[in-house]
């Protein structure tokens, strides 16, 4: 059966087709866990998400796994297209987090099935294709022969020119360690990944002096987060 929620945010409204509205065998829903306390922001990596893609009028981002929904709610605020997924209903039953904020970016979802997102505008629906598609530390509760499902609905939802980023290689030069979750910032041991379909369309690296490489590494260190009293 094919489930349907609706976002109606004037001029437009975000609507999610579902295969499965939750996630109902999903370790972090039947035992939540990230998705009863998880709200992560970095506006760090949305500043560099930013830099990467300059030339867009607005960017569209879109986050699998979203918890608390805080990430959305910072690219939402700083004028990007930002919808949210999350495979557990605790959240939004619960009203957690940016669920009572921006409700209508935010959708429960089972990944694993076939999901598409439409804008609609003035009667006239589109699927939705996003310039930046997220899953921090989703993936490891995922089914190995669910991978390529999940895959599959990322690609249809990816814009020429897009990426697919996850908390799974911490040799992505560019982000320098600035991603929204990771070893410094509430997921230690974990790592992350960087895909795109189509490597001759990705936007060029923008260059950065060596200044900010270093206030990369320093932001979120340990050094940094005792100075600021926040370890």
């Amino acid at each position: 059966m094919i489930m349907s929620q609706t976002a109606e945010p004037m001029p437009f409204r975000v609507i999610l087709k579902a295969e499965r509205e939750v996630a109902f065998k999903s370790p972090d829903h039947l035992m939540p866990w990230g998705t009863k306390q998880d709200n992560s922001v970095n506006r760090r990596f949305n500043d560099k998400v930013y830099k990467l893609y300059p030339r867009q009028e607005q960017l569209k981002v879109l986050d699998m796994g979203c918890s608390g929904g805080g990430f959305v709610k910072s690219c939402f605020d700083e004028g990007c297209l930002a919808v949210g997924l999350e495979g557990s209903d605790f959240s939004k039953r619960r009203g957690r987090a940016e669920w009572r904020s921006i409700p209508e970016y935010l959708f429960t979802c089972d990944v694993t099935g076939k999901f598409e997102i439409f804008l609609e505008k003035s009667g006239v629906s589109e699927l939705l294709q996003f310039d930046v598609v997220t899953c921090w530390e989703m993936m490891e509760h995922i089914a190995e022969a669910d991978i390529s499902k999940v895959a599959a609905n990322v690609k249809r939802h990816l814009a020429p020119g897009g990426i697919w980023i996850m908390s799974v290689s911490p040799n992505v030069q560019y982000f320098n360690t600035q991603f929204v979750r990771g070893p410094k910032y509430n997921g230690p041991g974990s790592f992350h990944l960087v895909l795109s379909g189509d490597k001759s369309r990705l936007p060029a690296i923008p260059q950065e002096r060596w200044l900010r490489r270093l206030h990369d590494l320093w932001i979120g260190s340990l050094p940094q987060k005792v100075l600021a009293g926040t370890y």
